[in-house]
């Protein structure tokens, strides 16, 4: 997956998180700030392993799925919807 641009969102939102995230930085690195937000500059192999299998565990996934094509055709429905 490969994404070009960072979903749109309020300028009040990322203030806030700029804000939230300030007090983990060094005065000398408060630049860094925006970057760090969407970039990872290292690779962990086996924290991405341990989250491989806790999420494709079948046990562990919901699907929602919503959509007039599927009436008539599902097991379960949800009285929400």
């Amino acid at each position: 997956m490969r994404f070009l641009f960072a979903e749109k969102s309020s300028s009040i939102q990322t203030c806030t998180k700029m804000a939230r995230r300030m007090p983990q930085f060094k005065d000398e690195e408060i630049g860094s700030i925006v970057k760090t937000m969407y970039v990872v500059d290292e690779f962990d192999e086996e924290a991405v392993a341990r989250y491989q299998e806790m999420l494709c565990q079948p046990e562990r996934v919901n699907i929602y799925l919503t959509s007039k094509k599927f009436q008539g055709k599902t097991e379960r429905e949800s009285a929400w919807y």
